[in-house]
């Protein structure tokens, strides 16, 4: 069994009620990558990244464009199981 595709997809969850942080004030909404992995055998899996610019610099967009162009296309066709090749992959780029 072997990654056959890597979808990236921006979700935006609302707040119930607006509030700050020391960071400053926050948007009325948390934004979240959700990343969809899929084998030959049409198994899926799900991850979720969120994001804190203020703090790390990175967005969702940022982090989309990152697995659409680096990290999707480095682990295409690698085995499932052969998590230390993947690692090794990813942190390579």
């Amino acid at each position: 069994m072997y990654i056959t595709k890597v979808e990236a997809k921006i979700v935006r969850t609302p707040f119930n009620v607006p509030f700050k942080m020391t960071y400053g004030k926050m948007p009325p909404y948390q934004s979240h990558l959700i990343v969809r992995i899929t084998t030959n055998t049409g198994l899926t899996g799900l991850g979720e990244a969120s994001e804190l610019p203020f703090f790390t610099g990175e967005t969702v967009e940022t982090m989309k464009a990152l697995v659409e162009k680096k990290l999707g296309p480095a682990i295409i066709g690698k085995p499932v199981y052969a998590l230390r090749d993947i690692q090794h992959s990813m942190g390579i780029i």
